[in-house]
């Protein structure tokens, strides 16, 4: 029987990075929360480090990011205040993530990871870096 997914092959890797696939897959709504959080207390500066707190801890450690502690963590090394309180509230914020959820599938995202650049191309998937360089080539050189 071949298996329901596989991990995605990094593309290129730096050398210092060595990604982890052993990650369990669990539900990551509270990750989401606490990232809303972080974006409440210090904008995107303050959601970029958790976010890259989190990448790290799952791709990188193979943490589950569904584990408390885990987030608990990656909350306090960015700085996030009150995460342990919404942790403990499931109510707290799930209904503004669960709107941005609804907002991305309507507006054509269906996995991750997805970005939107320059509020116009979508890109989704793995892809290789020439994919991303076209893109801003193409949207640097259109007049604004």
């Amino acid at each position: 029987a071949r298996p329901i997914f596989t991990a995605p092959a990094p593309v290129a890797p730096l050398p210092s990075l060595h990604p982890s696939f052993k990650g369990r897959v669990g539900n990551t709504i509270d990750s989401h929360r606490l990232m809303a959080l972080a974006l409440q207390q210090g904008g995107p500066a303050m959601q970029d480090a958790l976010v890259e707190r989190l990448f790290d801890d799952y791709f990188i450690q193979g943490l589950p990011l569904s584990d408390k502690s885990v987030l608990l963590k990656a909350a306090a090394a960015a700085k996030v205040e009150g995460a342990e309180a919404l942790l403990d509230d499931p109510d707290e914020l799930t209904e503004e993530v669960f709107s941005e959820v609804e907002t991305a599938y309507d507006s054509g995202v269906s996995g991750v990871p997805h970005f939107i650049i320059g509020g116009k191309a979508h890109v989704s998937g793995g892809q290789e870096p020439s994919v991303f360089l076209d893109i801003f080539k193409s949207i640097a050189a259109s007049p604004q």
